[in-house]
């Protein structure tokens, strides 16, 4: 079994949690801060209970490895995005998969829960953003601005806006009348990561070079 490990300072591991048996490509806590949710490159998911150090639940039903995962803000529910071009939603805790988003044709690289919850941002390999009503379980837009594969998608925490970062060297902003409304700026690094802090228009980006 492979472990992950979370960590409490520079120097010394606070868990170590076994379970998955190939690499661990993404992981993600819940809101509660009472689970951990790790997805491989098997496809499948687990959920761990912090205080037990235990598996609550084993989540499959992709065909390839995880890229990406979110908690969703107000509930039990899991968005993961796959190198199989799909999107699943899942019931961390009794239902397993609820629904099974389709329409990205490549990879899905990074996605995340709007604020309310109402919403799934994500970007895909093929540098296309696309926005998905979780409760119709449809897709409700999509952007293809991008040359490059998208590596990172970031709502803004009190405001509609969308913020996505690419290979190919853009931050890119997208809003609900327009959908984009600007490109932040262009840099000469290959790939970055967004994030967009909860006060007014802060914004982080972290750049990768190649």
């Amino acid at each position: 079994m492979l472990p992950f490990h979370i960590v409490r300072s520079e120097s010394h591991y606070f868990k170590s949690i076994a379970g998955h048996t190939t690499s661990v490509e993404c992981v993600c806590f819940d809101p509660r801060e009472v689970m951990v949710c790790a997805g491989s490159l098997s496809g499948a998911l687990k959920v761990f209970d912090l205080e037990a150090s235990k598996i609550i639940r084993t989540l499959t039903g992709h065909k390839a490895g995880i890229r990406c995962l979110d908690f969703h803000p107000y509930g039990d529910y899991i968005a993961s995005g796959s190198l199989d071009t799909n999107i699943k939603l899942w019931d961390a805790r009794k239902k397993g998969c609820i629904y099974t988003y389709k329409g990205h044709n490549k990879a899905v690289n990074t996605l995340k829960f709007s604020p309310d919850g109402k919403w799934v941002a994500s970007g895909a390999e093929d540098g296309s953003v696309k926005l998905w009503d979780l409760s119709a379980g449809k897709l409700l837009t999509e952007f293809h601005g991008h040359s490059a594969p998208v590596s990172r998608v970031e709502f803004h925490p009190n405001e509609f806006l969308l913020a996505s970062g690419s290979a190919d060297r853009t931050v890119k902003i997208l809003g609900s009348r327009i959908f984009s409304i600007g490109i932040y700026r262009r840099w000469r690094w290959t790939s970055c990561k967004v994030c967009i802090f909860p006060f007014k228009w802060a914004m982080y980006v972290q750049w990768i070079t190649r």
